[in-house]
């Protein structure tokens, strides 16, 4: 049954962000089969819709090719659409009208203001944007979020990887052009600041729209004289067009999203990165609040800078954008390079949350919920049943990684376990979830089900980091202290050059070094675990574990002062450190009991 006409008027055929939208946006609601669309194309095609058997449903509710409806659909109410770029001012005739149109600074553009004041609504894609209008005196209560989304069996942490042509272990990527609103000028800064060719990193850029929208803009020629700069870190920049599927698959090929932009609308690319495996480093303040958290994010802190209305060929002088603080970019880059054992966690995450919450079916419900509200229809709760997702065993890995982290221990292992179950995983993936399982089952002291998950990690791949250290923990436990050694060693020697790129479970080589101690103090080899535990030190300064295990070797050999000393530093790190506390009263009471023997 169709309950409304809508008319959408935009982009749909040409390769930008706004026709994305309305092509996915357009294909739920004529699948729904809700309601009678009209798409009246505002740009010359660029793509050809007969290529693409997606696009058929697209090109039957195109005007120019669309067949005559009925008389009784005919006279259903309507309601006019329009997302395109710039905003026209032409009202539709016999249509409520509404303004589909995302912003990127912290008002509009004053020509503009008149244009949205006339709308009976306006959809916005996040908070930022919204907050833009109503700063600009448009009334908020025509102001709705209708946010954009992902495709989620498009952008997914499975799949093929675009074959990039560097050979360098961690890659940052940057998606979007190259232009001073998306902040890439800052990213570069920082990015040749902190690395050098040396460096086992590489900052790989898709351009996007060079040739087009941002003609003229863009950074192409910077870019390329800092690959021609001896010892200047790696860039491998791409400029030609990419297909949806390919865009994916750069996606998957890199490790770490990066932007660190002054203005968006909402990051489209943000998403897309999110839902592919990849944790991102983006802009606090900006639209991707939306959509981003602590869990699968690093935000860099902004503070809003006045744009030169001369920059913007606007009279406007009080628009403001978002200026990423450099020092913490730099600083960003740096630890999340160095520190790469826990982006594979904010990554698991990220997609949960990009697959599960933020597709673009999803956002096509909001949609039909609003016009409901308007129309007094029905057409969310019937697409509801056909429009749907479904979750796969990826999306059930990250809300298990997701209830890990929150320490819902037993709601993570029932779901750890049902991922493993269907067979859908990939082999890092399933590791990793066969060796959280064995986490758990070792917090829960049950070390028969931690060596079967152990066991089977193991099957898939020998060498794993994680399931190693799983593995030397246990051995230690049962005095096995020679294998145990044997298990754990080759990892802290192949540490930088290959176990930190494999491991998932966040474990710190400080957390390998102090682990090969604890092994060694057990088998009272107290001279080589001291050693171990200073190079555990060296390597983080303030390891509060490392001061732990020096005082203990130094109490072993009757050095008391020291041993006192290095455990005051331990506490001093850390000042629940239970163990080292009850080390110092341990001294002192021995301290004491010689001090009053009367003998």
């Amino acid at each position: 049954m169709k309950y409304l006409n809508i008319v959408w008027e935009g982009s749909q055929f040409v390769y930008h962000s706004l026709a994305l939208v309305n092509r996915e946006i357009c294909k739920n609601i004529a699948n729904s089969g809700v309601a009678n669309l009209t798409i009246v194309p505002y740009e010359a095609d660029a793509i050809n819709p007969d290529k693409f058997p997606e696009f058929k449903v697209l090109k039957d509710n195109d005007v120019r090719y669309k067949a005559d409806v009925t008389k009784e659909i005919e006279e259903l109410p309507y309601a006019w659409i329009r997302h395109q770029w710039p905003p026209k001012a032409e009202p539709p005739q016999g249509a409520k009208w509404i303004l589909m149109q995302p912003w990127e600074f912290s008002k509009l553009d004053d020509r503009f203001v008149p244009i949205f004041n006339n709308a009976d609504e306006i959809w916005t894609p996040s908070n930022f944007s919204r907050n833009a209008f109503i700063n600009s005196g448009i009334d908020s209560n025509k102001i709705q979020i209708m946010p954009n989304g992902i495709n989620p069996q498009l952008f997914k942490p499975f799949g093929d990887k675009y074959p990039l042509k560097t050979k360098k272990k961690f890659k940052f990527l940057f998606v979007g052009g190259t232009i001073y609103r998306k902040g890439i000028d800052v990213l570069i800064r920082a990015y040749t600041k902190v690395f050098t060719n040396s460096d086992d990193v590489c900052l790989v850029i898709k351009d996007m729209l060079g040739s087009t929208l941002y003609q003229g803009q863009t950074l192409e020629d910077k870019i390329k004289l800092i690959q021609n700069t001896p010892m200047a870190p790696e860039i491998e920049y791409i400029n030609n067009e990419m297909s949806e599927e390919e865009i994916a698959s750069l996606y998957r090929a890199c490790d770490m999203f990066v932007s660190t932009y002054r203005g968006e609308g909402f990051s489209l690319p943000t998403l897309e990165a999110m839902a592919s495996g990849l944790p991102v480093i983006v802009t606090r303040g900006g639209a991707t609040d939306d959509f981003t958290n602590e869990e699968n994010a690093w935000y860099i802190n902004s503070k809003p800078i006045v744009v030169n209305a001369t920059d913007l060929n606007t009279k406007n002088n009080d628009m403001c954008l978002l200026e990423p603080d450099f020092d913490e970019i730099v600083n960003t880059l740096q630890y999340v390079c160095k520190n790469s054992t826990n982006n594979f966690s904010k990554g698991l995450i990220g997609s949960y949350i990009a697959r599960k919450y933020w597709t673009w079916k999803k956002a096509t419900l909001k949609i039909l919920t609003r016009l409901d509200f308007l129309y007094n229809t029905d057409m969310a709760k019937n697409a509801a049943n056909i429009i749907t997702d479904t979750d796969d065993d990826y999306i059930i890995l990250g809300k298990a990684e997701w209830n890990y982290l929150k320490e819902k221990i037993d709601d993570a292992e029932q779901l750890f376990m049902l991922s493993t179950e269907r067979g859908q995983l990939d082999d890092k993936h399933i590791i990793h979830s066969f060796n959280r399982l064995a986490q758990i089952s070792m917090q829960k002291d049950n070390y028969i089900d931690a060596y079967k998950y152990i066991e089977a990690s193991i099957t898939i791949n020998a060498d794993t980091p994680d399931t190693l250290w799983l593995k030397t923990n246990i051995l230690a436990a049962e005095g096995k202290y020679i294998e145990a050694l044997e298990t754990i060693n080759p990892v802290v020697e192949k540490w930088h050059d290959e176990s930190k790129y494999n491991s998932t479970l966040g474990i710190t080589l400080e957390e390998y070094i102090l682990l090969q101690g604890d092994v060694l103090f057990l088998m009272e080899d107290i001279e080589t675990a001291a050693q171990i535990y200073e190079y555990a030190l060296k390597v983080n300064n303030y390891s509060a574990n490392a001061c732990y295990g020096l005082g203990k070797c130094f109490k072993m050999v009757g050095m008391l002062d020291m041993a006192k000393q290095m455990l005051n530093f331990a506490v001093e790190y850390d000042a629940n450190h239970i163990l080292a506390i009850q080390e110092l009263q341990s001294i002192n009471d021995d301290n004491n009991n010689i001090k009053f023997n009367p003998n």
